[in-house]
């Protein structure tokens, strides 16, 4: 259980860094596919910047009712 709960953490982590810094910067691909920048874009890159940190933070601290939440909260 361990190891997927890691993976999905890490998992979470290579997914979002990308797509994080594209919404950040304006790439091309980032407004394909989110749109122009606007007020929903932003709050949907601050959902994102969390769900990654709090990725992060429960890979150096992993609780596994803690994981489940999070990962609860993406579905």
């Amino acid at each position: 259980m361990r190891f997927m709960m890691m993976a999905s953490l890490l998992l979470n982590i290579i997914v979002l860094l990308p797509v994080c810094f594209g919404l950040v910067t304006g790439a091309g691909w980032a407004d394909a596919v989110y749109g122009s920048q606007t007020p929903a874009r932003g709050i949907l890159l601050a959902v994102y910047a969390v769900l990654g940190l709090a990725s992060c933070a429960l890979l150096a601290f992993p609780e596994p009712r803690l994981v489940a939440f999070l990962l609860m909260l993406q579905v």
